[in-house]
């Protein structure tokens, strides 16, 4: 995944009703265009519904990331040295 510096395609945006919150399929949408694998998808949806609270609960006028990126799961896997 490429910097958004400069390339405004690389951007993320999800226009959202406020009627209706951020719906499961709008976050899922957007774990899929990041490019998330299977076991990513469901805390990816979690992550953005919690953000989208977030975003409600302190009133703000826009919420941005940089950047939004996974942690590698070999530096989850690696031993502490004892």
């Amino acid at each position: 995944m490429s910097s958004g510096r400069g390339k405004s395609e690389a951007i993320l945006k999800q226009h959202i009703d406020p009627g209706m919150g951020l719906e499961a399929f709008q976050a899922r949408k957007m774990a899929f265009k990041l490019g998330l694998n299977a076991r990513q998808i469901n805390p990816a949806v979690q992550f953005l519904s919690n953000l989208y609270k977030a975003f409600l609960d302190t009133d703000a006028s826009l919420v941005e990331i940089n950047p939004l990126s996974p942690p590698r799961m070999a530096a989850s896997s690696r031993s502490m040295p004892s």
